[in-house]
């Protein structure tokens, strides 16, 4: 049964229904091509470790992403997605890549809080603590005139 298959740089603009028979397939590249969607059969994909789909022009994910169960790499960087179906956060990925998609800020903030946690709370807590430091400093500006010096005991 086929397990590696590499359909790079071949203009592809769509994959039949019949995509998702590949039943053994573990690697899937798809990168560099002009794919628009994928088939929701994509979900029966049982066996698929890594998919590559970078450079090309998706939209949206099939819902049917959360089925892919044994996917452990994701690459999906430089499409047109603007949304990742919630059925990732179901998948137990080891590495997920998004860049150069318009995915709004909480999306991204929600993947890299799930899929990358120590990242995630290390800047969630430099944000913390540049807010107070604002915080602070807008306190101090606003009452500096109604401080007295201290008398000399």
């Amino acid at each position: 049964a086929l397990q590696v298959l590499d359909l790079e740089n071949n203009r592809l603009t769509a994959l039949p229904e019949s995509f998702g028979n590949l039943a053994a397939l573990e690697l899937l590249d798809l990168e560099n091509n002009r794919l628009t969607a994928l088939p929701e059969s994509f979900g029966n994909l049982a066996a698929l470790q890594q998919l590559r789909l970078p450079n090309n022009l998706l939209t949206a994910l099939p819902e049917s992403f959360g089925n892919l169960a044994a996917l452990q790499q994701l690459e999906l960087n430089d499409n047109r997605l603007t949304a990742l179906p919630n059925t990732l956060f179901e998948l137990d990925l080891q590495t997920i890549s998004y860049d150069g998609n318009p995915l709004t800020s909480f999306q991204k903030q929600q993947f890299n809080y799930h899929f990358n946690p120590k990242v995630f709370k290390r800047e969630a807590l430099v944000g913390a603590a540049i807010a107070a430091v604002v915080v602070c400093a807008v306190a101090l500006i606003q009452y500096w005139p109604s401080f007295q010096p201290l008398e000399e005991l």
